[in-house]
């Protein structure tokens, strides 16, 4: 639309984009936004994958990321978004976030009095499920914020489910499962982009899984039989 700017990255492509504001945006690997700024508003939608925002403090105008069904609120700060299918995560490395579930900007600053939100400041986390009001709270060590722009991925009790959708952002060989429950298995771990295979080797060896490389595009894990 008018005034509405789009930026994308491939697979293992990480961009940073400078907006019309001076915020910088680090886009993860495939990744979405548009940008859509007026006189009174700076909006950003992640249409898809992660985004790492350094956002230019302009109290007349607040800036806005939206992802899933969450408006992301600052005037200026730092902090990463990632959308997945289910959720949308939320970690601040400087200054302080509002995380309100809405779906439209401009509703969301006219009552933004009466909405209830979660107010995070450096070294919070918030994971919400899409949907729902389910929020999860956590923190994190502002300086580790958003380690895949140094190619690192980083997680602590996540599912498998959500490191493979991750990992799918990287690598054009698709890892599945060949039982759905597996999809639900907690795993706490680090590797870097580029040594997805070292990972699915020590799911092998911490969780007793089995990795069939047989096919080239995709990699079958599933239990031992």
């Amino acid at each position: 639309s008018p005034g509405e700017a789009g930026y994308e990255t491939m697979i293992a492509e990480i961009r940073d984009i400078r907006l019309e504001d001076g915020t910088l945006v680090t886009l993860g690997a495939r990744s979405r936004i548009t940008a859509e700024f007026t006189d009174t508003m700076r909006v950003v939608v992640l249409q898809e994958g992660e985004a790492f925002f350094d956002v230019t403090p302009d109290p007349d105008r607040p800036f806005y990321v939206a992802a899933g069904d969450r408006m992301i609120r600052v005037v200026g700060t730092r902090f990463d978004v990632r959308q997945a299918q289910e959720t949308v995560r939320v970690a601040v490395v400087e200054g302080v976030v509002e995380v309100l579930q809405a779906l439209d900007p401009i509703e969301a600053e006219r009552h933004r009095s009466q909405s209830v939100g979660e107010v995070l400041r450096a070294g919070d986390e918030v994971v919400t499920r899409i949907g729902s009001a389910e929020t999860t709270l956590g923190v994190i060590e502002p300086e580790k914020a958003a380690g895949w722009r140094r190619g690192w991925l980083s997680y602590e009790n996540a599912s498998l489910a959500e490191i493979l959708a991750d990992t799918h952002r990287y690598s054009s060989r698709r890892v599945v499962f060949a039982s759905d429950d597996l999809a639900d298995l907690r795993v706490t771990t680090s590797f870097g982009i580029e040594k997805i295979d070292q990972f699915i080797l020590g799911l092998e060896a911490s969780h007793g899984l089995v990795a069939d490389y047989s096919d080239p595009d995709r990699v079958l894990l599933s239990r031992p039989e």
